[in-house]
């Protein structure tokens, strides 16, 4: 269930770490996708002004 939350959350174009987020916690256990997910979310606030991604910036990524 988290792994298809974080799916659609990232499909939605939320923010794209949440893709990452929920590969991990489908690759690893539920606690290790969240702690993954928090790392990328940092990340990600640290690379853009906002921390978040549009739905238009995801595809062009």
């Amino acid at each position: 269930l988290g792994f298809y939350a974080g799916l659609l959350v990232g499909l939605a174009g939320l923010r794209w770490c949440d893709l990452v987020g929920a590969f991990s916690a489908s690759l690893f256990y539920y606690n290790w996708g969240f702690l993954s997910g928090a790392f990328w979310d940092i990340f990600a606030w640290s690379l853009t002004p906002t921390g978040t991604y549009t739905g238009a910036e995801l595809v062009l990524i």
